[in-house]
């Protein structure tokens, strides 16, 4: 049985990624900014050479976005270690973290095997989008240190990280969870029942739909449905939630809108027929140059540059100046 929250923070001192790829290597960074021991774990050391030279890119980032100086750059990297031996990365590790492909076999067994290998009152989490906690760790003996820490990309920059609690979670293990996500500066929300897509997927995958089948209808073009994004509802959301939204525009008008438009809602739930045939195309989007719009190198480096640089600032001013 875990202690307090706070009992276990001031313990912890090691934390285990399993994965140093596109999640794995922020969610190292966080930790490691953040002051903790942090070993990253993948099956090549030349992923993991590629993970570290983008955790030092990242943070020049921060340093040119006044997020960090070269002296906290130096102390973090200095945090991280790398292994591709599972008992090394995890034989010490206080919290457990793994962000390995979206293999459900794959994941059950690298949960097995951490077990072991851990221990016994290490917290073990995913940061699965799909999967749930009880299909994930079904192998385990110990499923009440088991969750799910969902973490959105960028991992460095994102503040929010879902923690899913399973039937067998016990309370203190969402507790130290959020305790520690706090402490890195993220912000933890608690969810307490197994769903699928958890919060933010769910929502975002209803937007998807109606964007696709506006675009498939021919109602608008892709760029002016994203300007419509961006520019309108986007622009509100980083101050204003879904709810806060909706009580300030008035329930009663609200309803008349729901009335009006929910019949006409693209409510399918097949898979869009424009994502499944660009995938069939080989159109993956940027990491194959090309999806509903194309990606020459020098397009997306400038909008990842762009965005992060947005995203920096948008961090700072809404989260830390707070803190």
């Amino acid at each position: 049985m875990l202690e307090s929250a706070e009992n276990w923070l001031t313990e912890v001192k090691n934390i285990a990624v399993l994965g140093a790829g596109t999640m794995g290597h922020g969610i190292g960074q966080v930790f490691a900014l953040a002051g903790y021991d942090v070993m990253l774990y993948d099956i090549d050391d030349a992923i993991l050479q590629r993970a570290m030279a983008r955790i030092d890119s990242n943070l020049d980032v921060f340093i040119e976005n006044g997020l960090a100086t070269e002296e906290a750059k130096q102390r973090a990297l200095s945090k991280i270690n790398t292994t591709t031996d599972l008992a090394t990365a995890v034989g010490e590790a206080d919290f457990v973290l793994e962000a390995i492909p979206e293999m459900l076999e794959l994941k059950q067994k690298t949960f097995h095997d951490v077990e072991r290998m851990c221990r016994e009152g290490t917290i073990l989490a995913s940061n699965t989008s799909s999967f749930t906690i009880s299909d994930i760790g079904a192998l385990c003996q110990r499923q009440d240190n088991l969750a799910i820490a969902h973490w959105f990309n960028p991992p460095h920059i994102v503040p929010l990280v879902e923690v899913v609690k399973g039937p067998k979670t016990s309370p203190q293990t969402v507790e130290c969870i959020c305790a520690l996500l706090d402490k890195v500066g993220k912000k933890p929300v608690r969810i307490m029942k197994e769903v699928a897509g958890f919060l933010a997927n769910r929502m975002q995958m209803a937007l998807f739909r109606e964007a696709c089948s506006l675009l498939e209808r021919g109602v608008a073009g892709a760029e002016d449905i994203d300007t419509a994004v961006k520019a309108s509802f986007g622009f509100r959301l980083p101050t204003i939630g879904v709810f806060e939204t909706m009580d300030l525009a008035g329930l009663d008008t609200v309803l008349r809108v729901a009335e009006e438009l929910f019949p006409d809602i693209e409510n399918s739930i097949e898979v869009p027929r424009l994502i499944r045939e660009l995938v069939r195309q080989g159109k993956f989007g940027a990491k194959t140059g090309e999806g509903v719009y194309q990606w020459p190198k020098q397009k997306l480096d400038a909008l990842i540059r762009e965005r992060d640089r947005q995203f920096l600032q948008r961090l700072k001013q809404l989260y830390l100046d707070k803190a």
